[in-house]
């Protein structure tokens, strides 16, 4: 495995040199400041979920909420009747949920749904992102 890349800016680490990220962190609470009742218990809902894989770290920075395996394979936007969840995995799904997918690389491609509710959280998404997971996992192993 490559060794990590320190930002001198704000001394966050990454798996490439360089790496674009925002320097601008802020606290998790600033992103709720407008949001809805209840999406702060769903974004700490699906913070156990993604827990549940392994190690976790979000990163709350001034546009978004960054989930880090090894490498970054999801965010969170919050937004004031939703989460805006955005996933990587090495394949295209076809959903109805997915409501924007991004063709990044052949095998990176980034999907998009929208959280409202508990329910929202289901096996299906659940399993996307155990997979959104292992897939950030490997990426960094394979520098």
């Amino acid at each position: 495995m490559r060794e990590k890349w320190t930002c001198p800016e704000c001394g966050r680490s990454f798996a490439r040199p360089s790496q674009w990220h925002s320097c601008q962190v802020v606290g998790v609470e600033k992103h709720f400041e407008r949001a809805g009742p209840g999406l702060r218990d769903l974004y700490e809902s699906v913070l156990q979920v993604v827990a549940s894989f392994g190690a976790l770290e979000a990163v709350p920075t001034k546009t978004g909420i960054t989930l880090l395996a090894r490498t970054s394979f999801a965010g969170i936007k919050v937004r004031r009747d939703c989460l805006r969840l955005g996933f990587l995995l090495s394949r295209r799904l076809d959903d109805s949920r997915v409501f924007n997918i991004e063709v990044l690389s052949p095998r990176k491609i980034g999907h998009h749904v929208d959280l409202r509710s508990e329910a929202d959280l289901d096996a299906q998404l659940r399993l996307w992102l155990e997979e959104a997971y292992a897939f950030g996992s490997r990426r960094a192993r394979e520098g």
